[in-house]
């Protein structure tokens, strides 16, 4: 778990400041601004005068407000930052203690999923999502659940949501409720296909059982049968939470959503 002092001291180094472009004869050129990291003078991006920026950090402090204002207990589980070049992109995951459920002995907290960045490729996004302890794993629940988003555009805002927050435990009981379904829903080859068009290796999608092999011995834990969807689940999203989202975090997001929707199967 990350400490909140921390975490902002971090997100204060990601503050970026918007700065005029000009031309050799230092004129303005009208319409578009550049992006500038100002911790290290570090050029994230050139941008039209339409898009408006929404700091990490601020990004942070909204969400934390809200859940201290609704009086909900949370942790911070998670913090993926990439700040290489031209990138300034945030993922942070909030598990929420009080609200959890025993998934096969092992405790799973929902969680606030918030995504943002300041170089293009990330909208400010917060979408409930689904924490297990035992592998430090967590995943998106999906579109169709809680879910805020909002594009860096001039009308950018930030309206209060903490009226959503109660609606967290239902949310997450309903995604619970897929998990136990998925436990007796076998992969198909239309399934295992979807994964693939989403953009997962077609090695680990079509024989899971050396990806499965490694998640069941670093996290000893043990899927009865890993040809069904609720073992895809357990497994992609550790491998979403533990390798892809530390190296790129566009990736890990769409990653997330294929994943959810053909877990939505559990639902019909």
């Amino acid at each position: 778990m990350y400490n909140k002092t921390n975490v902002i001291e971090t997100l204060e180094k990601m503050r970026v400041i918007e700065m005029p472009i000009m031309t050799k004869a230092t004129e303005p050129i009208k319409g578009y601004k550049a992006i500038v990291r100002e911790s290290d003078n570090e050029l994230i991006r050139v941008v039209s005068d339409n898009y408006k920026v929404y700091q990490n950090l601020d990004a942070f402090n909204e969400v934390v407000t809200a859940l201290d204002i609704a009086n909900i207990k949370f942790d911070i589980s998670k913090l993926a930052l990439n700040k290489s070049a031209g990138r300034n992109t945030m993922h942070l995951s909030l598990s929420l203690s009080d609200i959890s459920m025993d998934i096969d002995g092992h405790l799973t907290t929902a969680s606030i999923e918030v995504f943002n960045s300041n170089d293009g490729t990330l909208a400010f996004q917060k979408m409930l999502g689904v924490f297990r302890l035992i592998c430090t794993n967590g995943a998106i629940i999906g579109e169709n659940l809680f879910k805020y988003k909002r594009r860096h555009t001039q009308f950018f805002n930030v309206p209060d949501y903490a009226h959503l927050l109660p609606e967290i435990s239902n949310d997450f009981e309903t995604f619970m409720h897929l998990v136990k379904k998925s436990k007796s829903i076998k992969m198909t080859d239309s399934m295992k296909l979807e994964l693939i068009k989403g953009g997962f290796p077609e090695k680990i999608i079509k024989d899971l059982s050396y990806a499965y092999e490694k998640y069941a011995i670093n996290h000893n834990e043990v899927i009865n049968d890993y040809n069904t969807l609720w073992a895809y689940y357990s497994v992609l999203t550790n491998w979403i939470t533990n390798s892809v989202n530390d190296k790129n975090i566009v990736r890990a997001n769409t990653f997330n959503n294929t994943l959810m929707k053909v877990m939505e199967i559990a639902r019909n």
